[in-house]
C-alpha cells in the first residue's frame, strides 16, 4: 500500500515537472544547494550598479523583485541538468541556463560575491507588460556597462521570443573584478 502511494506521488511530481515550469517545481520541492536574493551577496562593485538600476526602473514606474543573487554550485549544477533534461524531453533547446559555472556562483574568501542577479517584475503582469519591463531593464543595464540576459540567444521555447528578448531576460551581470 505504501509503495503504491509513493509511486503515485512520484508519478504526479514527474507529470507536474514536465507540464509546468520544471525549474520552479523542482526548486520548491527538492532542489539541492541553495540560492539567495540578498543584495549583500553581490560583489561590492556590482551591488552599487544594481541599486542604481533598481532606482532607474522604479523611476520609470516598475516595481522590481530580486529573484536570485548568489547560487551555490550544487544548485547551479542541478539547474543546468534540469535544463538539459527539459531540452531533451521537449526535443528543442530550452531551459534557463547553459552553464555550470555561473557568475551567480562567485565567492570571495568563502563568502558570496556574485557578479550576476536575476530581476523580475514584482507583480504578475501580462506577457506584453513583462516584455516592456525586460526591454527597459536590458536597455538601462547596457547603458551602465552591464550585460543583459535579454541579449542572450533568442530561443523559440522562450515566451519572450516574439518580443526579440533572449532566453533569460531578467538576468544582469558584470565581468567579475579580479581578486
Amino acid at each position: 500500500m505504501r509503495k503504491s502511494i509513493l509511486c503515485l506521488v512520484i508519478i504526479a511530481l514527474f507529470v507536474q515537472i514536465i507540464v509546468s515550469d520544471p525549474q520552479r517545481v523542482l526548486e520548491n520541492i527538492f532542489m539541492p544547494g541553495y540560492s539567495t536574493n540578498d543584495l549583500d551577496d553581490l560583489d561590492p562593485t556590482f551591488v552599487k550598479k544594481v541599486k542604481k538600476i533598481i532606482k532607474i526602473m522604479e523611476s520609470k514606474g516598475f516595481e522590481v523583485s530580486v529573484s536570485d543573487t548568489y547560487r551555490s554550485k550544487d544548485r547551479q549544477v542541478f539547474i543546468y541538468r534540469a535544463s538539459k533534461l527539459k531540452s531533451k524531453i521537449l526535443r528543442k533547446k530550452s531551459g534557463v541556463t547553459s552553464t555550470t559555472n555561473s557568475k551567480h556562483n562567485r565567492t570571495v574568501g568563502n563568502k558570496p560575491a556574485s557578479c550576476a542577479i536575476d530581476l523580475r517584475p514584482a507583480f504578475t503582469y501580462s506577457i506584453e507588460e513583462k516584455a516592456i519591463f525586460y526591454r527597459t531593464l536590458r536597455d538601462e543595464s547596457v547603458k551602465m556597462g552591464m550585460r543583459s540576459g535579454a541579449n542572450f540567444e533568442k530561443r523559440k521555447s522562450s515566451p519572450y521570443y516574439k518580443y526579440n528578448l533572449g532566453y533569460d531576460p531578467g538576468h544582469v551581470e558584470i565581468s567579475c573584478p579580479q581578486i
